[in-house]
């Protein structure tokens, strides 16, 4: 009896072996800075990034327009976002310039986005959001949930629609009827909608502002366009 009974128990332990291993864990995701056995995505070191939205498996839009869907490509260094989108059911291409509030918040929402394990089975007809992740010497990309069952992509629970979301507000178009931006001041240190009058006392950063361009950016707000030059020429 007793001998029947540890057969038993180590058929029990076999079982159990197989199904852990059928388990998918992020154990098999790239190496790197990303987020390897981790929850969360971190943002350290990252160049630029890629995220994809597909329309799905839809019948064809009506003439002129678009189902909800986009491709961006964000540069954390020029700030610089570019790419396709569905607005308003219309197509749009996106080539503009972000703040500085605007790109912290694409790394926030980056940051937020939330790994998990692999399904067992993704369906096919689905629309499918995607980010990939590029680093110095790495890109890593990741992919919902439902569609990472391939592939060397990692899993994501949460995080890439709100991301999406966020691309698809800062995508959207400047007014057609703003006003072009304009240098002004007395040393030309100003870029605003109108000409203002300001101090003439000399000061060395004013030399830095006759290279920048003066721009509306996707806030609507007029601004010096603040690329690597000009924080470094103003020593910030």
């Amino acid at each position: 009896m007793n001998k029947l009974a540890a057969l038993f128990g180590f058929a029990f332990l076999g079982l159990g072996a197989v199904a852990c291993a059928g388990e998918t864990d992020l154990s098999d995701a790239p190496a790197g800075d990303e987020a390897t056995g981790e929850d969360d995505l971190r943002t350290a070191g990252i160049q630029s990034i890629r995220v994809n939205r597909s329309a799905g498996f839809r019948p064809p839009p009506q003439p002129g327009k678009c189902w909800p869907s986009g491709a961006w490509t964000f540069d954390f260094e020029t700030r610089q976002l570019t790419g396709n989108a569905c607005l308003d059911q219309k197509p749009n291409g996106i080539d503009k310039v972000l703040s500085e509030d605007d790109a912290e918040r694409i790394r926030a929402a980056v940051r937020d986005v939330r790994t998990t394990s692999k399904p067992a089975a993704c369906p096919t007809d689905m629309p499918v959001s995607s980010l990939s992740v590029k680093r110095a010497k790495s890109e890593t990309r990741y992919v919902d949930q439902r569609a990472a069952c391939g592939g060397g992509s990692i899993a994501v629970k949460s995080g890439l629609s709100e991301l999406v979301a966020l691309l698809e507000e800062l995508s959207a178009p400047t007014p057609s009827n703003a006003a072009p931006c304009v240098r002004t001041g007395c040393s030309g240190q100003i870029c605003a909608d109108g000409h203002m009058f300001s101090t003439c006392e000399f000061r060395p950063e004013y030399a830095c502002y006759k290279s920048a361009v003066c721009e509306r950016g996707a806030d609507g707000k007029c601004g010096f366009r603040k690329t690597a030059q000009l924080t470094a020429c103003l020593g910030k």
